[in-house]
């Protein structure tokens, strides 16, 4: 499914929503080989330009591997079913989600100080303000 947003400028970062439906160890670039339980998770990131087409590269199987998000969003055992956008910056997203769920450490997170971008959860999570949910 193609996720279009008209006025994509006005958002500074974005949510994936992700299932894993058994677990499963990857190897994640210079991260290493990581084990990911089953349950769902949440990835934050962000696009200072083109947020549409990020959105969609995460969405598509088959791309090079470039962010750590790639090694998950390419494999079979992995479902994206819900997207989120926010005016909220992609850190301080990061920080808000890292006070209420488990923290995958280093995940995503290469280019700022943040402890991870990618987070578990088991329950329902309340997000702040400003996040707009769309679902795919």
């Amino acid at each position: 499914m193609e996720i279009l947003l008209k006025e994509e400028e006005k958002y500074r970062s974005y949510m994936l929503f992700m299932n894993i439906n058994k677990i499963l160890s990857l190897r994640i670039g210079k991260l290493g080989k990581l084990q990911f339980d089953k349950g769902k998770y949440i990835y934050v990131g962000s696009a200072r330009k083109g947020l549409n087409n990020r959105i969609q590269r995460h969405l598509a199987k088959n791309k090079k591997l470039f962010w750590h998000i790639d090694y998950l969003t390419i494999h079979p055992r992995v479902e994206v079913f819900k997207v989120g956008v926010s005016n909220i910056e992609e850190c301080k997203l990061a920080g808000f989600l890292k006070r209420r769920l488990d923290v995958i450490p280093g995940f995503g997170c290469s280019d700022c100080n943040c402890e991870g971008h990618l987070f578990r959860y088991d329950r329902e999570v309340s997000l702040p303000k400003g996040v707009e949910i769309l679902w795919v």
